[in-house]
């Protein structure tokens, strides 16, 4: 392919001359009872689909708990410590727990607890909490989309133990995504005679389409042996009115993880039910492939299409191999990755590696190539032009490895880089849209460990990349002060170049039970959250509120301190670097 470098770094005459276009920024109605919310897709209608994280006054079961375990007892001492520094005393202890309903009542109690539970997030005897859930917009309207969580038997309301992701939503509102099924409270005995509380699930994962009606479609996996798994990643809705579907199945269980399972579990120490789901979440388990479903226009399944490998495992080779799509176009042409043989992984290294690329008429196509050989990335996206979208971990001489951009125009032989803000600055491409416009966000800080995200557009061609913050106002046209947000990631964008993203902007902190936080003194901490955006291009100049430095990339609106987008649980939703 013809191959095209672009610059690795944006002068500063750049910054705010990039793009033509200004924007306006709308916040989308965030979730209620949540502290961050999320827009991962949308359609051309502006219906748009989410993610929520920390979920306030989660259900905590203090049923089963057994208050002298060392692993409880160990952690309050740690919280206890950790308290003392901060010259804070604590203010509960464990019998309060026990006998006083303090996570009822005292937030640090339910934090505590909830911190536990995460701690013992592999531990098949812990109760499972996941503080976030699938959301859908549409207008000013935002609720929880359910795909699997059922009533809990223990609590009132959900169980609220499953994983749900909403990855695309069609045209038509049809949405694609994933979710997984409910941990169940059981009891077992095991081999030395003695009954233990422990917490079961059936599956790890299913991938499902929600009609426009809000009726579900479960899509099965190939190898459903021991519960298998399926995921759908993006969904297109075609003129004669049926559907492809991108995603991922297992297709069978791995050597080493048929050999680890009737190794380990014998039903002895803990149920097979806990052991098989022990081993399942290692993505060692099953060997998984790349599939793309058919469904017709009343979502009965027409094919599903083992999509393979870019490879042909060796004999020798027990461990598992994963390939996957991750986004579909009209054409059939499906975005993903595949481990492949390189010049680095010969015949006597296993698993191959690996790399992004395409799957076209029955073969796995790796691009982008870097100097004749492949790096490790993914492709996350494809317009209906077949240009596709990714991110490949790159050796950048004197600066380590970084993750770099890319797109791959299939039709014209072209693939380019993009770079990002400064050389060594990691790049997330997220979405492209039919005119060749591509969002995602990129590192702004240079010097810092902890390096900030920052949303960017690019136009195919170009020789930059557009931080979006450069073409928002610099103060809040309402009231005149300072402009209270940073758009951070930029995860899709329409034919009219309407992009959703999220931003951050400052509150006040609330604690796990959605209560304001004080500090020492009694007065309001405040924090970092993500907020759902929607930015409309709109006519009008660009404004200057750049410091003059070239290497100066934050807003002087941003004068307030706020948490490295390291620090903030942001989620790649809908083209994630896995699966």
């Amino acid at each position: 392919m013809k191959r095209t470098t672009l610059a690795a770094s944006i002068a500063a005459a750049f910054c705010s001359q990039a793009f033509a276009a200004t924007y306006q920024l709308t916040e989308l109605p965030s979730m209620e009872g949540v502290k961050h919310t999320y827009v991962a897709d949308a359609n051309e209608s502006g219906f748009a689909i989410g993610q929520t994280r920390g979920v306030f006054n989660l259900p905590i079961d203090l049923s089963y708990i057994d208050y002298e375990d060392s692993s409880l007892t160990s952690f309050y001492d740690q919280v206890k410590r950790e308290y003392e520094l901060i010259d804070k005393t604590i203010t509960f202890t464990l019998d309060d727990i026990k006998n006083n309903n303090a996570v009822a009542t005292n937030a640090d109690a339910h934090s505590f607890m909830m911190r536990y539970l995460t701690a013992q997030g592999s531990n098949g005897e812990i109760q499972k909490l996941v503080d976030g859930f699938a959301i859908t917009f549409n207008g000013q309207q935002v609720q929880e989309q359910v795909l699997f969580d059922t009533a809990s038997s223990d609590y009132d309301g959900l169980t609220r133990s499953v994983s749900n992701f909403l990855n695309s939503v069609a045209e038509d509102g049809t949405i694609a995504g994933w979710g997984s099924a409910p941990f169940a409270k059981t009891t077992f005995t095991n081999s030395d005679g003695d009954q233990l509380t422990q917490f079961e699930t059936p599956w790890f994962s299913r991938g499902i389409i929600i009609k426009p009606s809000g009726e579900k479609v479960t899509l099965d996996p190939k190898e459903a042996t021991l519960g298998g798994y399926t995921k759908a990643m993006d969904v297109v809705h075609l003129d004669d009115g049926s559907y492809l579907v991108a995603g991922q199945s297992s297709v069978s269980i791995s050597k080493n993880g048929q050999e680890l399972y009737d190794d380990q579990c014998k039903g002895e120490s803990q149920s097979i039910a806990v052991c098989r789901w022990t081993r399942q979440r290692s993505e060692t388990f099953y060997n998984a492939n790349a599939f793309l479903w058919k469904l017709d226009a009343n979502f009965n399944l027409i094919e599903a299409t083992d999509l393979g490998l870019g490879l042909t495992p060796f004999d020798d080779e027990d461990n598992a191999f994963v390939s996957g799509g991750l986004a579909v176009n009209k054409n059939g042409i499906v975005a993903g990755f595949s481990p492949i043989r390189t010049p680095r992984t010969n015949d006597n290294e296993k698993s191959g590696q690996i790399v992004a690329g395409y799957f076209k008429d029955g073969s796995f196509t790796a691009a982008p190539k870097v100097n004749d050989d492949f790096e490790s990335g993914k492709a996350v996206d494809i317009n209906e032009n077949n240009v596709l979208i990714g991110n490949q971990f790159r050796r950048i001489e004197g600066n380590g490895t970084s993750t770099v951009g890319f797109y791959v125009d299939i039709n014209n032989n072209v693939e380019a880089d993009i770079g990002g803000f400064f050389l060594g600055s990691d790049v997330a491409v997220e979405s492209i849209n039919n005119s060749g416009y591509i969002v995602g966000q990129a590192e702004v800080d240079k010097n810092t460990s902890n390096r900030r995200r920052e949303a960017f557009i690019y136009k195919m061609g170009d020789e930059k990349i557009t931080n979006i913050n450069n073409l928002l106002p610099c103060k809040d046209p309402a009231t005149g002060e300072n402009f209270k947000y940073t758009v951070a990631e930029a995860n899709k964008i329409t034919d009219g170049n309407i992009i959703y993203g999220i931003a951050t902007k400052t509150v006040e902190k609330r604690n796990t039970k959605g209560e304001v936080v004080t500090d020492v003194d009694g007065k309001i901490e405040y924090e970092s959250i993500a907020v759902p955006v929607v930015l409309t291009p709109i006519a009008g100049e660009l404004e200057t509120c750049l410091a003059p430095e070239v290497e100066q990339y934050e807003r002087k609106s941003a004068s307030w301190g706020w948490l490295s987008l390291l620090m903030l649980p942001l989620v790649h939703i809908r083209r994630k670097m896995k699966a």
